[in-house]
């Protein structure tokens, strides 16, 4: 799940509500070391 449009993190915001709070770190987490790989 790749995310280019700035628009899509309203959506990932709204499912966000929806997760429990240890799902939310370990997305967070997945996400920023992602991030970090790609600017690599």
């Amino acid at each position: 799940m790749k995310l280019r449009h700035k628009h899509s993190d309203g959506g990932i915001a709204m499912s966000y509500t929806h997760l429990t709070t240890a799902e939310r770190v370990k997305i967070e987490t997945y996400l920023e070391l992602g991030m970090s790989i790609r600017s690599i």
